[in-house]
């Protein structure tokens, strides 16, 4: 395997500015601009597999309204999940061709085989084990980590996984910086992500000078692009990874 890229650019779902969200075309574009990391969402099916997905259910993605944790993986993939994106954008089915709910494991072998980028996976469900099962027998360990806010499920997650990049989704409500950094160190997180509207300079310098690394979620504008990259956040989770990538080199962030 080739080394992995470490330019703190993380395709959110893939790169949903272009393509249809967590689907299998979106991820492999987000791994074409340049990102170091894929971010996405997964659920079970009633049938025990493991499939990645935003919501609950299908109908703001997809051309019917399914509950995942109720359907049968045949039952979703009958469902065309471009068209939430086409009927958004007023596409034609032509410029935007059908795509099929992907499981964990298709995205894991797509990580395996560009083999400089990882993904960052955020359970929706309770689901460690199964997710667990399916890193495993791909033999994947080395390009996963795990993003969520809930502390317990992080847990369960780092016993799973010891050695598995961490990243901590926190709100900056209700909890000072410093604990949340004195929470991180206790539960071996490697990094602090927070709703960039949230995020001061301060706050930067202290997760830096804890060694931690300091992310933002849903950057959707350049203008806070840069403004976050000036600020010294290094992680950033965007939509438009193309768009943040250009931001990245223009600030002489190498890609």
């Amino acid at each position: 395997m080739t080394a992995f890229r470490n330019n703190g650019l993380t395709a959110h779902r893939g790169n949903q500015a272009d393509f249809p969200e967590n689907t299998l075309p979106g991820f492999a574009d987000g791994l074409a601009s340049g990102a170091d990391w894929l971010e996405t969402d997964v659920h079970r099916t009633r049938d025990g597999l493991v499939v990645v997905c935003h919501d609950a259910t299908t109908g703001r993605t997809a051309d019917g309204d399914l509950v995942i944790a109720e359907s049968t993986l045949a039952e979703l993939q009958r469902l065309d999940f471009s068209a939430g994106f086409r009927r958004a954008r007023g596409l034609s089915r032509s410029s935007c061709p059908p795509t099929r709910l992907p499981l964990l494991s298709e995205v894991l072998e797509l990580l395996l085989w560009h083999g400089q980028a990882r993904l960052s996976i955020q359970l929706k469900v309770p689901i460690a084990g199964e997710c667990a099962a399916v890193i495993r027998d791909l033999h994947a360990e080395g390009v996963v980590g795990f993003n969520e806010g809930r502390v317990a499920w992080l847990d369960d997650l780092r016993r799973q996984f010891p050695d598995a990049p961490i990243f901590h989704d926190v709100t900056g409500r209700g909890e000072t910086i410093d604990e949340l950094i004195e929470q991180a160190r206790s539960h071996r997180f490697q990094a602090l992500v927070m709703y960039h509207e949230q995020i001061t300079a301060e706050m930067v310098r202290r997760v830096q000078a804890a060694g931690l690394e300091f992310g933002a979620w849903n950057v959707a504008s350049t203008v806070q692009m840069r403004a976050l990259v000036r600020l010294g956040v290094w992680r950033l989770y965007a939509d438009a990874p193309r768009a943040l990538a250009v931001v990245l080199r223009r600030e002489g962030r190498p890609l």
